[in-house]
């Protein structure tokens, strides 16, 4: 049986950054009862208070590399809009970075990656400042 004691140990422990497996393994629950409990699914009347905020705050607010499914880096963007710049298409850079046409094209029209300096002008004169 769970109950409100249980789920705020497991939220508390995922916080810590204990993996699911571990955390199934630890409190003998299936793996999808884990994450609905860490997901807010299961037990949503429990909260944990300003920890639980404040990691949702995160998560929410993460940009670039540090978003949890980003197939790109910081470094890569660079790359890619420089390969954009030499005239190479869409589809193949898409397809070197195994990522789809809608992702590189968000990358050229500056509606992705928004964090990140346009070009070397921009770069150097946040350098500077």
């Amino acid at each position: 049986m769970i109950n409100d004691e249980i789920i705020l140990q497991v939220r508390l422990r995922r916080l810590n950054g204990v993996t699911y497996v571990q955390l199934s393994t630890e409190f003998q629950l299936p793996l999808h009862t884990i994450r609905a409990i860490c997901k807010n699914i299961m037990g949503r009347h429990i909260s944990l208070g300003i920890e639980c905020q404040s990691f949702q705050y995160q998560r929410r607010n993460a940009i670039g590399s540090q978003a949890g499914k980003a197939k790109l880096n910081e470094e890569n963007v660079k790359t890619i809009r420089e390969l954009i710049d030499q005239g190479f298409a869409l589809k193949q850079i898409a397809s070197f970075y195994n990522v789809c046409i809608s992702t590189i094209s968000d990358i050229s029209q500056g509606r992705s990656w928004k964090h990140l300096p346009q070009n070397e002008d921009e770069e150097n004169s946040v350098k500077s400042v």
